[in-house]
């Protein structure tokens, strides 16, 4: 009857693993159940990519049709864990028991922390990983619209800490829905998938007179550290509506030899450089610019504290640091004879880095790395667990951290798929002997859930077919 395989998460990991799963033979896959938390699949493709990328979003194309394939099923709505919620949920045991195999992909559903005084409590501070799936209509963010609204109220500068591709297309997506200039941006902005929500949030900011300044993005290291690409740079220097801008006594307080050898090293970073480069404005440059919109890169800051004002706005307050090591290995310590540098903001946006969380207490789980342990793919199971149910897979960022592009997934999707299948028959792997989705359907039902409390997005008889 061959292997019913389950996989949690609906995103690029987990639908690429399902494509090279379905492509074996139905005689070695019969079925390939995709479990979801949301009723809407794909994942960080739909919720995670900047709403100005459509190109990067037409690998959904390729999803539709692997969700094509009689052989596949999508459960919606449905959470793994080991819990009791009010909303439909199942246990990995329950996947052991009723699947040939589970691969879990469900990649990052929560952010490194800001630790520093003052962030816990800050109402304007919100993590890139919020803010992304607010703008993008993700159901879990709804409710902060009034704490977006309120914050970039209280003020017209924004400070987005961190300086990867996240926090630029966060400062694109405000600078240009939210900054006064010429309307070519917000119109192509509203033209594309961004939720009505956040684009009439954004923009009526201006209609109000209240429109953005300033966003500063403020990195530890310098401009030959950056993890943002080249062509999330050159993005910003395209806006009607900001100038970009990168100071000048940073980027020269960052030129040291060993950050001269690192951009000489490799091509694509020494035209990233030169990219940054060409846009540093010195002291007086700067000063002309105060009264204009602009994106300004700051480098060499460390958060050090964050204060609440009466008036809504936020105090933020920066260590200046300075590089310290060889060429590949510089750190940003602190410096003790520099002054602290303080920003005065509404909206403080954390973009640090997503981490994995273990959704099911019986999952194995590393937590200094924030991913599932694991060898080719296999998860590595703690010396009491007796084989007793299906074995585990993993995927995407779950097996790797949040590292790579979407195309990364592919690689890792196959990898799951081929360990699955050349493991087909081998021990806890009892090809065609369970029942797959029927039988975890029955036990959902069993508990009480009904069949309209799952969805799958394609209509409602798709998750009855077989």
């Amino acid at each position: 009857k061959g292997l019913r395989v389950a996989v949690v998460g609906s995103g690029p990991s987990g639908f690429y693993t399902t494509k090279y799963l379905l492509r074996s033979k139905a005689s070695e896959v019969a079925q390939v159940a995709v479990l979801d938390r949301i009723p809407a699949p794909f994942g960080l493709v739909r919720y995670g990519v900047a709403p100005d990328h459509p190109e990067v979003k037409n690998v959904t194309e390729d999803f539709e049709t692997v969700a094509a394939d009689p052989r596949f099923r999508y459960l919606g709505n449905l959470t793994l864990t080991d819990t009791a919620l009010d909303t439909p949920h199942a246990s990995l045991a329950a996947l052991r028991r009723h699947f040939d195999a589970v691969v879990l992909a469900y990649g990052a559903d929560d952010d490194r922390q800001l630790s520093i005084p003052g962030a816990a409590g800050c109402e304007n501070l919100l993590t890139a990983r919020a803010f992304v799936n607010w703008y993008n209509g993700h159901p879990d963010f709804f409710e902060l619209t009034p704490v977006v609204k309120n914050a970039l109220r209280a003020h017209p500068d924004v400070a987005i800490l961190g300086q990867g591709n996240v926090a630029l297309d966060c400062a694109r997506i405000l600078a240009k829905s939210a900054m006064q200039g010429g309307p070519t941006d917000a119109e192509a902005l509203a033209a594309t998938d961004i939720c009505s929500h956040a684009m009439d949030t954004l923009t009526d900011l201006c209609k109000e007179g209240r429109p953005l300044k300033t966003i500063n993005v403020i990195g530890r290291r310098g401009a030959a550290q950056v993890a943002f690409t080249i062509k999330e740079l050159r993005e910003l220097t395209k806006l009607s509506t900001a100038t970009l801008a990168v100071h000048g006594g940073d980027f020269q307080l960052a030129d040291t030899e060993a950050s001269r050898k690192e951009v000489e090293a490799a091509r694509p970073r020494k035209r990233l450089h030169g990219l940054v480069a060409d846009h540093v404005k010195d002291a007086d440059a700067l000063e002309e610019l105060a009264d204009k919109p602009q994106i300004r890169l700051r480098f060499l800051l460390l958060p050090e504290s964050m204060t609440q004002n009466d008036d809504g706005s936020v105090t933020l307050e920066c260590r200046r640091a300075r590089l310290e090591g060889d060429a590949g290995s510089q750190r940003a310590i602190p410096d003790p004879d520099a002054d602290p540098v303080t920003f005065r903001c509404g909206l403080v946006l954390s973009a640090i880095g997503w981490k994995s969380v273990p959704a099911d207490a019986s999952i194995p789980f590393d937590a200094q790395r924030a991913v599932v342990p694991s060898s080719r793919s296999r998860v590595t199971l703690p010396p009491g667990d007796n084989n007793s149910g299906a074995p585990l897979y993993v995927a995407g960022w779950l097996r790797r951290g949040p590292s790579g592009i979407i195309g990364t997934n592919i690689s890792d999707g196959r990898d799951a798929a081929e360990a699955v299948i050349a493991d087909a028959g081998g021990p806890g792997v009892h090809t065609g002997e369970r029942a797959g989705v029927e039988g975890l359907l029955h036990e959902l039902r069993e508990s009480g859930v009904q069949d309209k409390d799952l969805v799958d997005w394609r209509g409602p008889r798709a998750l009855h077919e077989d």
